[in-house]
């Protein structure tokens, strides 16, 4: 698994959470997507890559199993866009699921159509309160939904206490904000580091953050 695209995402939650971000994967077996409905019409898995989710209108680009004609999503009303021979760009109407996610702390990570199955969406949350809140949300909207697993980026285990300390002086300084508020240097003087060494650790948390694998099963 990839966790290339997680290290934005992680960082901008690191500022505000009381406790560690959590990965939950659910299973949801009667989805209301557009999108889904057609893949299903021509018995095509797809692989969702990147999902915007939106109130009303939620942007998708799907990796796809199998040979999809413009046309037949144009009857649909959708706006699309075929990108080579495996790749759909499609602006729908937003599904239950997707409403449900932009109203929330949730950040979409991955969503899989599987035929004969359902919709995987995995996604990264603040924590434990925030998880059974959206699952309840999801599950109160009338979605058919089963969490398949929950997971949590345990940092203590990921990063170095000195990479934790630089990292979290980072994002509480809003380094990470655009514009960028404040430089290395800033945050070398706070700490009382060398510029160089602020780089050092921040490029080597960043690069934890994206490719460790060291997450464990919430129990």
């Amino acid at each position: 698994m990839d966790y290339t695209f997680l290290v934005w995402d992680v960082v901008r939650m690191l500022g505000s959470m009381a406790g560690q971000p959590h990965i939950v994967m659910v299973l949801v077996r009667n989805s209301t997507c557009k999108v889904v409905e057609l893949l299903a019409s021509k018995k095509i898995e797809g692989i969702f890559r990147n999902v915007r989710v939106g109130e009303t209108v939620s942007s998708h680009l799907i990796q796809l199993s199998g040979r999809l004609e413009l046309s037949e999503v144009n009857r649909l009303g959708l706006e699309a866009y075929l990108i080579g021979r495996s790749f759909l760009w499609v602006d729908a109407p937003s599904c239950k699921a997707c409403k449900i996610l932009s109203r929330t702390p949730a950040i979409p990570r991955s969503i899989i159509y599987l035929k004969g199955v359902g919709v995987v969406f995995s996604f990264l949350t603040p924590g434990q309160i925030a998880t059974k809140k959206i699952i309840a949300m999801l599950r109160d909207a009338g979605l058919d939904v089963e969490v398949l697993n929950k997971t949590v980026l345990d940092l203590k285990r990921m990063l170095t206490r000195r990479q934790t300390e630089v990292l979290l002086a980072a994002v509480e300084m809003n380094y990470f904000n655009e514009p960028r508020q404040v430089s290395l240097a800033d945050i070398a003087e706070r700490l009382g580091l060398a510029k160089s060494t602020i780089s050092r650790h921040l490029r080597a948390a960043m690069k934890k953050l994206a490719i460790d694998q060291s997450l464990r099963p919430i129990g």
